[in-house]
């Protein structure tokens, strides 16, 4: 199961501090729940929250609703 694919740039920085989008993905693919980017998460700050993210933070609130 690949849970960490690293930044567009290849690099993996371990180190550095996880924000709460990479911790939602990291989450829906542990979970093996859908991640489809570009979904509307429906937060008041949907807007900063980055596309690649949005699919695996729309799971987890569809999860937690179900």
């Amino acid at each position: 199961m690949k849970l960490v694919s690293g930044y567009p740039d290849g690099t993996f920085k371990p180190n550095d501090a996880i924000t709460r989008a990479e911790m939602a993905s990291l989450i829906a693919r542990a979970l093996k729940q859908s991640d489809e980017a570009g979904a509307t998460t429906g937060f008041a700050d949907d807007k900063d929250i980055p596309k690649w993210a949005k699919g695996a933070i729309e799971a987890e609130v569809q999860g937690k609703r179900s």
